[in-house]
C-alpha cells in the first residue's frame, strides 16, 4: 500500500447560503521573529472574502467580516518590533503603506485552482534592524497550492526560498525595515483527500459505500478503477446541488480511498457519485450532528 497523505484538519466553512460554491477555505500561520520579539500573521483563500490588500479589485480594500482588521500606524521610532502586511508599490489598496498601516491578516478571494496570489511582509524596528529575521512556516504548504516561494522584495542576499521544501527563512539584518514577498500559485481544497491508494489493478469499476454511515463529522469511501481514466466525483446535497467537487483529476488504475470532513456541513441525506468514462455510480450518506 502506498499511502498519499493529502488529508488536512482544516474545514470548509460551509453555509447554507455558500452551500454551492466550489472554493476551499483555509487560514496558515506565518511567524516572525527578532530576538526575543515574535509575532505572527496569517494568510488565507476564502470563498466569501472580497478583497486581498494588494488585489487587482474594483473595490479594493479590507474585509473586516474575515478579521482583516486595519493594524493602527506604526508606533514613532525609535521602536523595538513591527511586523505586519502591506500593500505592493503601484497596486490599488485601502491600507496603503504611506498611511502607516497594514493587516495582521490577509484572506483572499479564490478564483480558481491556478491563481496566483502575493503577501508582502513588512518588519520594521529597532531588532530588526541590528538582529534580523527569521519567518517560519508549516511544513505542509503543499496541501494549499502548488508552489509557494518567499523571496526579498529589493535588495537583500537571503533568497529566494522554497517554501514547500524548507520551513524558515532567515533573513540578515539591514540598514532600514526588510520586506519579504510570498508569492502563492494555485489554491487547493485541503478538506478532501487521498488516505490511502493501492496500486494493485482491479477487475473492474467499483464505488464502496462510505463508513461510517451515518456519520459525524467525518468518513471514507474507496472507488476502484481498472485503467488509468479521467476521474470525476461530485457531492450533492439532498436537493440536488453540488456542494463539492471531491475529484476531478487524471488517476492511474488502483483502488482510492477517500476521506470528507463535515464539520461545516448542515446535517442531512448527501449523495456521492463517481463518473468515469461510460462508468458512473453514485451513494448516500447521512450526516447526523
Amino acid at each position: 500500500m502506498k499511502n498519499v497523505v493529502l488529508v488536512s484538519t482544516l474545514v470548509l466553512l460551509f453555509t447554507a447560503a455558500v452551500s454551492a460554491q466550489e472554493a476551499p477555505a483555509w487560514k496558515l500561520p506565518i511567524e516572525i521573529t527578532s530576538t526575543s520579539f515574535s509575532n505572527t500573521l496569517s494568510i488565507g483563500i476564502h470563498p466569501d472574502a472580497n478583497y486581498g490588500i494588494d488585489d487587482f479589485d474594483t473595490n479594493p480594500g479590507i474585509d473586516p467580516d474575515y478579521y482583516e482588521a486595519q493594524l493602527p500606524p506604526t508606533p514613532p521610532p525609535p521602536y523595538d518590533f513591527d511586523v505586519r502586511f502591506t500593500t505592493l508599490p503601484g497596486r490599488p489598496s485601502a491600507v496603503p503603506l504611506g498611511f502607516g498601516t497594514g493587516l495582521q491578516n490577509d484572506f483572499r478571494h479564490f478564483f480558481g485552482s491556478t491563481q496566483v496570489d502575493s503577501f508582502r511582509v513588512y518588519m520594521s524596528g529597532s531588532s530588526i534592524e541590528n538582529n534580523g529575521a527569521t519567518i517560519t512556516w508549516p511544513d505542509n504548504l503543499d496541501k494549499y497550492a502548488d508552489s509557494w516561494v518567499i523571496q526579498p522584495l529589493g535588495p537583500g542576499s537571503w533568497g529566494p526560498v522554497d517554501m514547500i521544501a524548507n520551513t524558515e527563512a532567515v533573513l540578515p539584518a539591514a540598514f532600514g525595515p526588510l520586506q519579504a514577498l510570498i508569492i502563492k500559485v494555485g489554491a487547493k481544497d485541503p478538506t478532501v483527500g487521498i488516505e490511502d491508494y493501492d496500486a494493485t489493478i482491479p477487475e473492474g469499476y467499483s464505488l464502496s459505500q462510505n463508513y461510517p454511515n451515518p456519520f459525524n463529522p467525518t468518513t471514507t469511501f474507496s472507488y476502484s478503477i481498472p485503467e488509468r481514466a479521467n476521474v470525476t466525483v461530485v457531492l450533492s446535497n439532498a436537493a440536488g446541488e453540488v456542494v463539492r467537487t471531491l475529484i476531478n483529476e487524471s488517476q492511474n488504475a488502483g483502488t482510492y480511498t477517500y476521506s470528507i470532513d463535515g464539520s461545516h456541513l448542515p446535517s442531512g441525506r448527501y449523495f456521492y457519485r463517481i463518473q468515469s468514462g461510460d462508468y458512473s455510480e453514485s451513494k448516500s450518506m447521512v450526516l447526523v450532528k
